[in-house]
């Protein structure tokens, strides 16, 4: 399934809000969306994703809780919910980016980074992408 080559990509995409750009992680989680263009596949939770346009937002949940985030295709014809961890960093992103670790030919997300933020949201991997992820940096 992968290969043991992981290589860290930063993919700097066009943030945009629904009407100007995200500049804080706290935007994503209280009703903010970003939308963004990947031009490689990418997975999330062992589902590959085509290349294309995005957005990413906030479940709102009863709980009031915001770990779970919803990325759908532009086209509509992609949906997929997934978990978060919050990441603090001490210095605050320089850009709004999305982090791939790339094992083998595939590209996992694995963070999502704001301008300006310190904390960055880090997407939950499966076990298994954990794993391979962990042998290739083993490897290198």
């Amino acid at each position: 399934m992968f290969t043991n080559n992981k290589i860290k990509v930063v993919i700097v995409a066009a943030f945009m809000a629904l009407g100007g750009v995200i500049a804080a992680n706290a935007q994503i989680t209280d009703g903010g969306a970003i939308k963004f263009t990947v031009d490689h596949s990418f997975v999330i939770k062992n589902k590959t994703l085509p290349a294309g346009r995005y957005s990413i937002s906030a479940l709102s949940l009863p709980d009031g809780s915001d770990d779970i985030l919803r990325l759908q295709s532009l086209d509509g014809k992609e949906s997929m919910f997934f978990s978060i961890i919050d990441r603090v960093y001490r210095e605050p992103s320089r850009r709004t980016e999305l982090v791939f670790d790339q094992v083998g030919g595939e590209y996992i997300l694995t963070e999502i980074r704001l301008e300006g933020d310190q904390t960055a949201v880090e997407v939950e991997q499966t076990k298994a992408e954990k794993q391979a992820v962990a042998a290739a940096a083993a490897v290198n």
